[in-house]
């Protein structure tokens, strides 16, 4: 009778009951993990598209601030060819201009650090990539597991990771 059985009977026959019901939990838990993988890269996308948002809201506030630099700079050229002003206001004026634009600029660095900021350093998305990373690590673990178990089950899929 042994002989008359090949490979793969013979593993379900010399397999316990106990065993069994591991791989099903634990097929059962990877599809749960599959499914909660989908959600977070589905969540970063998100996560992405309000990325790209927020890079088009600064990049038009940098315009924006770019803009009023080279007011302010045409500005600061008028008043230089101004004829008739005296020279003490032309730099009082000139002064005020500078500082203006100085603070735009400082203005911009703001915003620009700002939206890294919100992105990138934000509790959620590193929490968000902690667990990424984690499950990952852990859907691996439990197909490695899994092959030990049952190789004949997941044959393919070895030779399709070689």
């Amino acid at each position: 009778m042994l002989r008359s059985l090949v490979g793969s009977e013979m593993c379900i026959r010399d397999r316990n009951i106990p065993m069994i019901e591991q791989v099903n939990k634990l097929q059962d838990e990877n599809k749960l993990l599959k499914k909660r993988l989908q959600d977070a890269e589905a969540q970063i996308s998100g996560l992405g598209a309000d990325l790209e948002g927020a890079a088009e809201q600064s990049a038009q506030t940098s315009e924006d601030k770019a803009a009023a630099i080279s007011k302010l700079q045409a500005e600061l050229a008028a008043l230089q060819d101004v004829q008739g002003s005296t020279a003490e206001e032309s730099d009082h004026r000139a002064q005020e201009l500078q500082a203006k634009l100085s603070a735009l600029e400082a203005g911009k660095r703001d915003a620009e650090k700002e939206l890294a900021k919100k992105v990138y350093e934000t509790t959620q998305y590193q929490n968000l990539k902690k667990m990424l990373v984690k499950k990952t690590q852990q859907n691996k673990e439990y197909k490695a597991e899994l092959m030990k178990l049952c190789p004949e089950k997941f044959a393919d899929e070895a030779e399709d990771d070689e």
